[in-house]
C-alpha cells in the first residue's frame, strides 16, 4: 500500500479524534459520558408530533419555516437540547428529560458574599439580597457552591426547587438558600450560579447531603407544558383602536352590533369585529367600578363563563402587526412586568398614523393570536415603541417575548398527534441494559476473534477497537443522539465489521498455501477481499439509507440507521485499510515471519445442489406457512403505530393476600375497563418499594374498537381499575377548602417565617401597583392608600398571589411535599392542560409521622379567586382538583399515543420503505453482477427470509402462553416501527451473505467458464468457513441483546427478528438463492467442469 494512503489513514483518525479530544481536555465540566448525546429513550423525555395546518386560503405549509420559528420559541440559545425536525409534513419536538448540574464548594468570604448580595440587587432580587445582608454572618460561615447547569435555567425556577426539595427532604433543618446568577446566557437563564447555604462547612456530612440535594433538584425531569403552551401559540400580534361609545358618535350602529352578538349572529359592518379580552372579567367586575365602561368600550359579557368581547376597529387601513416589531424585551413599570417593544423604522410611520392625535384618549388594542391582551388610554402620539402591560408573572412575561421574538407561524399547530414520553427511571434501565449488551456482546466477538484466528484475530481486534472510538467520536462531531436501537447498530456494525475481517482473514488462509511469500500472499488476499468487501456492505448501506428518507421512521430507528451507516463505512476503512497497515508493518519489519491461524471448518466437497430442489420445495412450504400464520392472526398483529391508539407501561403492587400481582386479574381488569380489545403484556419486576414487589405491565389499546380512547380517558380508566394495586397511597384520604390569598394572609406567613416580626419594608423599595387593572400605566387609577401601603410590606415573588387562591388539604397517610406536587402536576397536565403550571407553591403545615412528610399542606395557585373554570368556581375548582389529583397514583413509566391516521400513513410508509429496499437492491446487483437472475435470485431469497419471520413474529403470541415460550424468553411481540427497522437491516444483512458467495461464484466463472451446478457447488464450499464463523459471530450478539436486553426493551422484538432472520438469511443463501441461479437454462447445458464427479 502507498505510504500517501499510510498519511491520509493517520491524519483521518486523527482529524475524528480531535473534536472530541479537546472537548475533554478543555472543558472543565466534560466528562466521558458527554460524547454519548442520549435521546429521550435512554434519558428519558417527551416526544411531541404535531399536525400543520395551514391558515384559511394560504397554501401548504413549509415545515422547515416552521422549525425554525418554534425551535427560536423554546430554545433560542441552542442550549437546552431540544430537537425540532420536520417528518414529511409534521413537526417533532424531541425534549429530553434531564437536565446536567454539577456544583463545585467554594470558599465562602464577606467580599464574595457582599459582591453576591449587589449582584441579587441588579437581577432584581431584593428578597434574596435582603436575605443575604441580614445572615451575613451564617453565609460567611456557611456554605457556597458554584454551580453549572446544562441547559440553563431561570433563577426563580432554581430558588423554587430548592426550597421546595428543602422543605420535602430536609424538613427539620432551618437553612437559609440564596440564589445568585454569575454568568448568563440571555432571556433571565443562567448557566453558571451561586448556591449559598447557612450550612456551616465544617460540618462535611450535612454539606454533602445539601450538595446532593442541590444537584439532584435542579437536574429533575423538566416539564413539557410550557413547551406545548408556547408552540401553541401562532404569535401573531396586531395593533387596533378599540370602538368607542362616546367618541366615534356610532351609538345606534353600537347597539345593533351587540344585540347582532348576543343573539349569537354575525356582524355585518365590515369596520369592526369582536375579540376576547384577555382580563375582561377582571375589569368589568374591578373594584375600582367597571373600567371597560369607564373606558367607554363597545362590550358583550357572558356571565356564565365570565368571559368579555370587545369591538375592534380593523379599517384603520394602517395594519401594524408584529411583523414590523424589532425587538421586544421584558421591562419593568411601576414596578410590574411589563413587555417593551420597538417598531422598526419602516413601521414607525404607520404606528405613528395609528395613534394620530385624532385618536387621543381612546383605548388602542393589543392582540396577541386574537385575543386583547391589553389597551392602554393614548395619551400621545406613539411611533418608535410602547409597553404591553397584564403580566403578573415572570414566566408568563418570558414566554410572551419569546414568542414575539421568534416571529409568526405561517401553520397553527392544534394539540399533538402523538405524544410519548418515557420516565427517567425507564431511560436509566435502558443505559444499563443496553450497557450491559454491548460489553458482553463486543468481549465475546473479540475473544472469537483472538482465539480462532491467533495474531491475525488480535489484529482484526485492533480494528474492531478503533472502529468503536472512530464511530463514538464521529457520532460526537455530527451531534447525533444515540438511542436504544442505536446501541445495537453499534454491536450490529461491529459485528459487520468483524464479516470484513473474516473475509481478509480466510482469503489469506487460501493465499498462504500457494507459492510466494507472506507479504504476497497478504497482497492478494487484500486484493481479492477488498470487492467482495465493498459490494456486501454497499448492499448493507441500502435500508439503512431508505430509514433516514423524511418521515419512514421514528427518531429512534433513524439512530439505528445513523449508527450503522457510520459504523459500516468506518468498518470497510478500518478492516481495508488500517489492518493492512498494521499487517505490512509487522511483515516489512521482520516482526512476524508467518501468520497461524486455526482451522476447524476445512474446505469440504459437499454436492449442495443435489438437495437444491428439495430445499427449494421445503422454502416454499415454509414461506407459505408463514403467509398463514401472519394472515391468520388478524389485526391485533400490529401496534399502535400501525393502527392507532394508547399504550402505556404501569407498575402495580400485589393485591392484599398475595404474593404479586397476576396476569390474570391484570388482564381482566383492564378488558373490563378498556373492552376487549385491548391487550396486556406482563413485564419483569421493576423495583422494590417498601415491602411491596412491583410488576410491570404494558397495556395496547387501539383507537377503535375500545370502550375507552385517548391518552388521558385510557390513564384515568387504568388509575380506577388498579385503585387497590397503586404502588404508594392507595388508601389516601383527602380534604380541601380553598380561600383568597390577601395582605393579611401573606404577611402572617412572612411573620411566621421570621419569628413573629412583620417583614419590613426595604430601603428604597418602590409602593405597590395600583389594584386596579388597567391596561397600561397611562390608564391606571391609583390603589387606595391603605393597600398601596400594605402592599409596600410583601416582597415582589409574593406580590403575584394576591387576589388568587390558596388551597389548604389534608391528607392521610401523610405525604411528601414532592410527591404532593408531582401527583397534582400530572392530574392537572393531564385533566386540565389549560390550567397546567397554575399551581406555583407546595408548602408543609403540620408535619407527619416520617422526616420530610406532612399531613397539611398550603397550595399557592396562580388563579384569579373571582374567576370561573368552565362551569365552575375557581376556588371549588382547584379544591375539587386537589383531592382527585391527591387520592390518585398513576403509576405510568411510559405513554405512547397514536392518532388514527398517523397509524395509516406510518404502515404506508414502512411498506415503502421495505419496497424500496428491495429496489435498490435488485438494481445494485444487477449493475455489479451485469444479470438479471442475480438480483432476481437474491430478491428471492430475501422474500423467504422476510415471510419465514414474518410467520414467526406472528406465531409468537401462540407461543409467549406456554412453557416453550417461557424458556425462550418469547413474548406476544407486534410489529412497529423499530421492527420494520429490524426488517430492513434483515434484508441488508442477508444480501450481503448473498453478495459474498455471488462475488466467488463470479470469480471461478472467470476460471472455470459458464454457470453450472459443479462450480456453485465449489463456490460454496469455498465460503462455507466465512458463511458459518460471520453468522456465528453476528447471531452470538445478537443472542446477548435478546437477553440482556430485557422484555421490556424496544429491542427484544428487534433482536429476535434479526436473530431468527439472519439464521434463515444464511439457510437462503446456500439452499435458495443459489439453487435458483443453478436452474436456469444455461445452467443445465453448461459442459461439466474439469475433474467435476459425474451426477
Amino acid at each position: 500500500m502507498s505510504r500517501w494512503v499510510y498519511w491520509v489513514a493517520l491524519l483521518s483518525i486523527a482529524g475524528i479524534l480531535a473534536g472530541p479530544v479537546y472537548h475533554l481536555l478543555t472543558d472543565p465540566q466534560a466528562e466521558l459520558r458527554d460524547l454519548f448525546r442520549l435521546g429521550i429513550d435512554l434519558q428519558g423525555g417527551t416526544s411531541l408530533v404535531y399536525e400543520l395546518h395551514a391558515a384559511e386560503g394560504a397554501g401548504i405549509p413549509d415545515p422547515s419555516a416552521a422549525r425554525d420559528v418554534i425551535l427560536q420559541r423554546i430554545d433560542p440559545q441552542g442550549t437546552r437540547g431540544y430537537i425540532v425536525r420536520p417528518v414529511g409534513k409534521r413537526l417533532e419536538i424531541i425534549l429530553p428529560g434531564r437536565s446536567k448540574v454539577t456544583a463545585a464548594e467554594e470558599t465562602p468570604t464577606k467580599e464574595r458574599l457582599a459582591a453576591a448580595a449587589q449582584a441579587a440587587s441588579r437581577q432584581k432580587n431584593p428578597a434574596v439580597a435582603d436575605l443575604l445582608n441580614e445572615k451575613a454572618d451564617a453565609f460567611t460561615a456557611g456554605t457556597r457552591l458554584r454551580v453549572m447547569m446544562n441547559p440553563p435555567m431561570y433563577l426563580d425556577d432554581m430558588q423554587t426547587r430548592l426550597t421546595q426539595a428543602a422543605r420535602e427532604r430536609m424538613p427539620d433543618q432551618r437553612v437559609g438558600i440564596a440564589v445568585v446568577g454569575l454568568v448568563e446566557v440571555s432571556g433571565g437563564q443562567w448557566k453558571e450560579a451561586a448556591v449559598m447555604l447557612t450550612v456551616p462547612a465544617a460540618e462535611t456530612q450535612r454539606v454533602g447531603e445539601w450538595k446532593h440535594l442541590v444537584t439532584s433538584a435542579l437536574s429533575a425531569q423538566r416539564d413539557v407544558t410550557s413547551v406545548k403552551r408556547l408552540v401553541k401559540q401562532a404569535g401573531f400580534l396586531e395593533f387596533r383602536i378599540l370602538a368607542d361609545r362616546i367618541k366615534d358618535r356610532d351609538k345606534a350602529n353600537f347597539d345593533r352590533l351587540v344585540k347582532l352578538k348576543q343573539e349569537g349572529k354575525p356582524t355585518d359592518d365590515p369596520r369592526y369585529r369582536w375579540y376576547p379580552v384577555k382580563r375582561g372579567w377582571e375589569w368589568y367586575r374591578s373594584p375600582h367600578g367597571n373600567l371597560l365602561d369607564a373606558w367607554n368600550m363597545v362590550y358583550v359579557v357572558d356571565p356564565e363563563s365570565r368571559t368579555v368581547e370587545a369591538l375592534v376597529n380593523v379599517a384603520d387601513g394602517q395594519d401594524v402587526t408584529g411583523r414590523d416589531l424589532a425587538r421586544a424585551y421584558a421591562s419593568v413599570a411601576d414596578g410590574e412586568p411589563v413587555v417593551s417593544f420597538g417598531m422598526k423604522p419602516q413601521a414607525a410611520q404607520r404606528f405613528a398614523r395609528l395613534t394620530s392625535p385624532e385618536v387621543r384618549g381612546r383605548q388602542l388594542g393589543i392582540l396577541l393570536d386574537g385575543i386583547i391582551q391589553s389597551a392602554p388610554a393614548l395619551r400621545a402620539t406613539l411611533s418608535t415603541g410602547g409597553i404591553i402591560e397584564g403580566y403578573k408573572g415572570q414566566r408568563e412575561l418570558e414566554e410572551v417575548v419569546t414568542v414575539l421574538n421568534s416571529g409568526q407561524l405561517a401553520a397553527s399547530l392544534g394539540d399533538p398527534v402523538l405524544e410519548r414520553t418515557v420516565g427517567p427511571e425507564l431511560g436509566e434501565d435502558n443505559i444499563h441494559k443496553g450497557k450491559v449488551a454491548s460489553i458482553v456482546g463486543f468481549v465475546l466477538v473479540v475473544a472469537f476473534m483472538a482465539g480462532y484466528y491467533l495474531f491475525a484475530g488480535l489484529v482484526a481486534n485492533v480494528a474492531l477497537v478503533l472502529n468503536l472510538v472512530l464511530t463514538v467520536c464521529l457520532m460526537y462531531v455530527i451531534r447525533q443522539t444515540w438511542t436504544l436501537p442505536g446501541i445495537a447498530g453499534l454491536i450490529l456494525s461491529l459485528a459487520m465489521a468483524v464479516d470484513a475481517n473474516v473475509l481478509v482473514n480466510e482469503r489469506l488462509r487460501e493465499e498462504k498455501g500457494k507459492e510466494g511469500s507472506l507479504g504476497f500472499a497478504l497482497k492478494k488476499a487484500y486484493e481479492r477481499a477488498l470487492r467482495t468487501i465493498l459490494d456486501s456492505n454497499l448492499t448493507t448501506l441500502i435500508p439503512a439509507f431508505i430509514l433516514l428518507v423524511p418521515g419512514l421512521a421514528t427518531e429512534e430507528v433513524k439512530g439505528f440507521a445513523i449508527v450503522m451507516i457510520i459504523g459500516i463505512l468506518v468498518s470497510m476503512f478500518t478492516a481495508v485499510v488500517v489492518t493492512r497497515m498494521i499487517f505490512e508493518t509487522v511483515i516489512g519489519r521482520g516482526w512476524v515471519k508467518q501468520v497461524k491461524m486455526l482451522q476447524v471448518i476445512k474446505v469440504p466437497d459437499f454436492e449442495w445442489m443435489r438437495v437444491g430442489r428439495v430445499c427449494l420445495y421445503v422454502s416454499a412450504a415454509l414461506a407459505v406457512a408463514g403467509i398463514i400464520a401472519f394472515w391468520t392472526r388478524g389485526e391485533d398483529k400490529y401496534d399502535i403505530e400501525f393502527t392507532g391508539g394508547t399504550q402505556v407501561e404501569l407498575a402495580l403492587k400485589a393485591p392484599a393476600g398475595q404474593p404479586e400481582a397476576s396476569i390474570g386479574e391484570v388482564r381482566r381488569r383492564a378488558t373490563d375497563v378498556l373492552g376487549g380489545s385491548a391487550t396486556v403484556q406482563e413485564l419483569e419486576y421493576a423495583a422494590e418499594t417498601g415491602q411491596a414487589r412491583l410488576s410491570r405491565f404494558l397495556i395496547s389499546v387501539p383507537a377503535e374498537g375500545a370502550l375507552v380512547s385517548g391518552e388521558a380517558a385510557v390513564k384515568a380508566a387504568l388509575a380506577a381499575a388498579f385503585e387497590d394495586m397503586r404502588p404508594e397511597g392507595a388508601d389516601i384520604k383527602v380534604q380541601a377548602s380553598a380561600a383568597e390569598i390577601t395582605e393579611e394572609s401573606i404577611r402572617q406567613r412572612l411573620a411566621g417565617e421570621q419569628g413573629g416580626a412583620a417583614p419590613a419594608a426595604p430601603a428604597g423599595a418602590a409602593p405597590a401597583p395600583a389594584g386596579a387593572p388597567a391596561g397600561a400605566a397611562a390608564a391606571s387609577a391609583e390603589a387606595p392608600p391603605a393597600e398601596a401601603t400594605a402592599a409596600r410590606y410583601i416582597p415582589r415573588e409574593l406580590r403575584q398571589f394576591l387576589g388568587k387562591i390558596v388551597v389548604t388539604a389534608e391528607v392521610s397517610p401523610p405525604l411528601a411535599a414532592g410527591e404532593v406536587q408531582r401527583r397534582l402536576d400530572t392530574f392537572i397536565r393531564d385533566r386540565y392542560p389549560d390550567a397546567a403550571g397554575a399551581l406555583a407553591r407546595v408548602e408543609g403545615r403540620t408535619a407527619g409521622g416520617s422526616p420530610g412528610e406532612f399531613r397539611s399542606f398550603d397550595l399557592w395557585v396562580r388563579d384569579d379567586f373571582a374567576g370561573l373554570r368552565g362551569e365552575t368556581p375557581a376556588p371549588q375548582f382547584w379544591a375539587d382538583a386537589v383531592k382527585a389529583g391527591l387520592g390518585l397514583e398513576e403509576p405510568f413509566a411510559s405513554t405512547t399515543s397514536f392518532e388514527p391516521t398517523m397509524a395509516g400513513e406510518t404502515w404506508h410508509k414502512a411498506v415503502v420503505a421495505i419496497i424500496l429496499s428491495i429496489a435498490g437492491i435488485i438494481i445494485y446487483i444487477w449493475a455489479r453482477f451485469a444479470k438479471l437472475a442475480y438480483g432476481l435470485a437474491a430478491v428471492v431469497a430475501l422474500v423467504y427470509d422476510v415471510l419465514v419471520t414474518l410467520g414467526a413474529v406472528a406465531v409468537s403470541a401462540f407461543l409467549a402462553q406456554t412453557i416453550l415460550g417461557d424458556v425462550l424468553l418469547i413474548t406476544d411481540m407486534r410489529i412497529n416501527l423499530a421492527m420494520v427497522g429490524a426488517f430492513l437491516t434483515l434484508v441488508g444483512y442477508s444480501i450481503n451473505d448473498k453478495i459474498v458467495i455471488f462475488d466467488r461464484i463470479r470469480e471461478n466463472r472467470g476460471k472455470f467458464g459458464n454457470l453450472s451446478v459443479e462450480l456453485v457447488d465449489r463456490s460454496l464450499n469455498q465460503t462455507l468457513s466465512r458463511t458459518i464463523w460471520t453468522g456465528f459471530t453476528t447471531l452470538m450478539v445478537l443472542l446477548v441483546i435478546y437477553v440482556f436486553a430485557g422484555q421490556t426493551s424496544t429491542l427484544h422484538g428487534f433482536s429476535f427478528v434479526l436473530f431468527f432472520g439472519i439464521l434463515m438469511g444464511t439457510y437462503s443463501s446456500l439452499m435458495v438463492a443459489c439453487p435458483i441461479l443453478v436452474m436456469r437454462r444455461e445452467a443445465r447445458r453448461a459442459p461439466q467442469m474439469p475433474g467435476a464427479r459425474k451426477r
